[in-house]
């Protein structure tokens, strides 16, 4: 018997209806753009149905004993009670192919260019156990202070929490900037709910400085709240692909607040019941699954998660806290910083990184050892002081020391450090080679000198000489 007579002897009635037959249903309630359907019977979550009569898509979100809420994608206006609705029997899918580099995508991961690559759901089950791998290595953003004292690992998840205006968005774009030169990062800027301006002013900036390792998806103010919703699964669905790759994709969400938002949009719309803080119940589990996507591969990819959380009165609400607790640390913006002009304001105290310092090369790790300590004792030294209290040569020597850091600690816009000039300018001011007035020369020296990727104490001591020649040795104190 061939292996054709034995696949047709073997078929049964049930798998010839199955194959053949077509499940329908109807709208029994319509609201902008969401809608109810009943008679769906097998459906399930994430699936594609297809409204016939209009040609136009839907995609389940929740499926109740009855009846199956549907997210419409689309013009919701031409969708009427009664219209009939088909199972397609797919899930939602975003194509991802290496084209998509320097492309900008709707929410929907679409644009007016037709990609040829993989189907990647939107939905799916976050890395096991056995697939993960420890996190290992730095992410280097040129920030200073993140890459001394909030160190960030590829598989990472980092929330960013802050005031508006307080520069959020500008740390996603110097981490962009200072990883344009390298090919196995792939950069994903989500943007959900921002003004059209803002979204203008990021693609300017990718322009400007000629970054080609991105790519945008774009669900803004005015787009419809579906878009809003989908825009960061599918970022995460388009970092998984180049995680798969072998590659480390850094998927940055600005911001959830307004995911969170769109989400309870949705909510009121299909008047489901609110909870705290007026968000849906299940908000937290909405982003734990979805940041949960992240992580180190043993076959060599990552994907890292940088969403941004908008506080309001710089006050930790129920939002923040619970992508707080989701992810492996939090990098927060400090408003009293910001008024003083201190960029990034960043404040040290309550931000950090649960990975911790493991993962930073074995001399800087050296070098920023006890630096946060210093920095906490010469502050109260420095209350005392103000307060009359008698200082010692060795405390004014502190005090001294770690305003020298402290200046380290605040660049200006847009110019991240590489990781072999932090520690060469980490070097140079824990050996007493510069003094607190040769800091800006030195960095300015800093940016224009060509260096090597390059990490040893040695290399450190050797390009700390060639530059304090170039500034001449008599001023240096």
């Amino acid at each position: 018997m061939t292996d054709l007579e034995v696949l047709i002897n073997n078929i049964t009635i049930s798998d010839i209806d199955e194959l053949f037959q077509e499940e329908f249903g109807r709208v029994v309630f319509v609201q902008e753009e969401a809608c109810i359907c009943d008679g769906l019977i097998n459906a399930f979550i994430g699936e594609i149905v297809y409204f016939s009569d209009i040609n136009l898509e839907g995609m389940i979100l929740e499926l109740r004993e009855y009846s199956a809420v549907v997210l419409i994608l689309g013009d919701y206006r031409k969708v009427s009670v009664d219209m009939e609705v088909k199972r397609t029997k797919k899930l939602f899918y975003v194509s991802v192919s290496n084209e998509c580099l320097g492309q900008i995508l709707n929410g929907y991961g679409k644009n007016n260019i037709k990609f040829n690559g993989t189907e990647m759901p939107i939905f799916t089950a976050a890395p096991t156990l056995i697939e993960r791998a420890h996190i290992q290595n730095q992410i280097f953003t040129g920030i200073n202070i993140i890459d001394f004292f909030i160190p960030i690992g590829f598989g990472q998840r980092e929330v960013i929490v802050g005031n508006k205006g307080t520069g959020k968005t500008s740390i996603l774009q110097s981490i962009i900037l200072n990883n344009k030169n390298n090919t196995d990062i792939i950069a994903i800027y989500v943007s959900i709910g921002q003004s059209q301006d803002k979204t203008i002013d990021f693609i300017s900036f990718l322009q400007k400085n000629n970054i080609t390792n991105y790519i945008m998806v774009v669900a803004g103010l005015s787009d419809p709240v579906t878009m809003r919703y989908f825009a960061p699964l599918v970022g995460c669905s388009i970092g998984e692909y180049f995680r798969n790759q072998g590659k480390h994709a850094i998927v940055f969400m600005d911001d959830l607040s307004n995911h969170a938002s769109a989400y309870r949009e949705i909510a009121l719309l299909l008047k489901i019941s609110q909870g705290r803080d007026g968000y849906p119940g299940d908000i937290f589990y909405l982003h734990s699954s979805l940041l949960e996507r992240a992580g180190a591969l043993k076959s060599g990819g990552s994907m890292t998660c940088l969403p941004i959380v908008e506080l309001i009165g710089g006050e930790l609400d129920f939002l923040a806290t619970n992508v707080i607790s989701i992810t492996d640390g939090q990098i927060y913006m400090d408003d009293s910083k910001f008024a003083q002009y201190k960029r990034p304001a960043i404040g040290i105290g309550l931000s950090v990184s649960r990975v911790g310092t493991q993962i930073q090369p074995p001399y800087l790790k050296e070098l920023c050892r006890g630096l946060k300590l210093t920095l906490a004792q010469a502050n109260e030294y420095e209350t005392a002081r103000k307060l009359g209290a008698d200082t010692s040569s060795d405390i004014l020597n502190l005090i001294n020391f770690a305003e020298s850091i402290e200046k380290l600690l605040y660049q200006s816009h847009l110019q991240p450090l590489l990781p072999e000039k932090q520690i060469i300018l980490l070097h140079a001011i824990k050996t007493n080679k510069i003094a607190k007035n040769q800091i800006d020369e030195f960095i300015n020296y800093l940016h224009s000198f060509s260096t090597v990727s390059n990490y040893t104490k040695e290399y450190a001591e050797e390009i700390t000489q060639i530059l304090l020649g170039e500034m001449n040795y008599e001023i240096i104190k």
